[in-house]
């Protein structure tokens, strides 16, 4: 939860770009962990919020690759 926060009031604060590359690793990171303790805790519905969290982050970051390499 920590890594989420943390990139979200960065970027609040302006400190972080939402499209950089940082940002959409830490909510992918974040994501994946959430859904790792959330499974053990059978906590179904916020693991499906998490993998499409995690989902967003990972289609972002293909972008934000594809536009670096044009």
């Amino acid at each position: 939860m920590s890594i989420i926060l943390s990139a979200y009031l960065l970027n609040s604060l302006g400190k972080m770009n939402a499209q950089s590359r940082v940002y959409q690793n830490l909510n992918f990171v974040g994501a994946l962990l959430f859904v790792i303790n959330l499974s053990y805790m059978k906590a179904w519905p916020s693991v499906a919020l998490n993998i499409i969290w995690a989902g967003i982050a990972l289609v972002t970051l293909i972008k934000i690759s594809k536009k670096s390499h044009n």
